[in-house]
């Protein structure tokens, strides 16, 4: 396949890509035979609020998103499988991913007001335990814009939990906050908010699901207790194999 971005190619093209955030006038009629393909890896929640789609509507004849449903899907992230039976990790043996962390939660967030609430939820859970928040909700910064770098140099090195909220509760909807994770080899536990069946991408306790807990409070309790007990808190790594 041949991409480009020249519209003056137009005529001569298979197929035809709109960003759907980012969508303006379309050209003023689709050639026979082309495609014209609906490209978007924002939430349907998200991008309602901020794009009127409309005036669009049966205007394309393929679809790629996010989801698996669309005719041509790309998923933010695939399973997390082991490679060769390697520890995602990377551990030294018997080693205590708790030892020398002096926070508890940190949260990284920049869209302080979502479909999903989960700054409320974020709220709430800040009455019982100490969420520090980085970005632009938060009072926390980085010393460097270079996100790879901070997640290990204040992340890894200072919390055992980070909140991986999504900012839409829909189905398959994953993106790349709790996937950084993994990818990083984070020796961090993630904390999920989402619409997602986490257990189809991620192994089982290797992360904490919010909606296993009644409420932020309850919650809470549980992450006292693994503080409080760091073999149980390095279950949650060690179980990345």
């Amino acid at each position: 396949c041949e991409y480009t971005s020249d519209k003056s190619l137009y005529n001569v093209s298979d197929a035809v890509l709109f960003h759907a955030l980012f969508i303006g006038d379309l050209p003023p009629e689709r050639i026979p035979g082309q495609k014209w393909v609906f490209w978007e890896n924002e939430s349907p929640r998200v991008l309602n609020i901020l794009q009127n789609l409309q005036p669009y509507k049966y205007k394309f004849n393929i679809t790629s998103t996010y989801s698996m449903f669309s005719d041509v899907p790309l998923p933010h992230l695939k399973k997390c499988v082991p490679e060769d039976g390697q520890l995602n990790v990377r551990a030294k043996p018997k080693e205590n991913f708790a030892a020398g962390k002096d926070r508890l939660i940190a949260w990284f967030a920049n869209h302080c007001t979502t479909p999903s609430r989960r700054e409320i939820y974020a709220k709430q859970l800040q009455n019982h335990v100490a969420v520090d928040i980085y970005g632009k909700c938060g009072p926390y910064k980085c010393s460097t814009a270079n996100r790879t770098v901070c997640l290990k140099d204040v992340l890894e090195k200072r919390y055992k939990f980070v909140l991986a909220f999504e900012n839409s509760l829909c189905r398959e909807y994953v993106t790349d906050t709790i996937w950084d994770v993994f990818e990083n080899r984070l020796k961090v536990v993630p904390i999920v908010l989402g619409g997602a069946d986490y257990s189809r991408y991620f192994p089982a306790g290797t992360y904490i699901d919010i909606r296993d807990y009644k409420s932020p409070s309850h919650l809470a309790v549980y992450l006292k207790y693994l503080d409080r007990h760091p073999e149980k808190y390095n279950e949650y790594i060690w179980r990345r194999t």
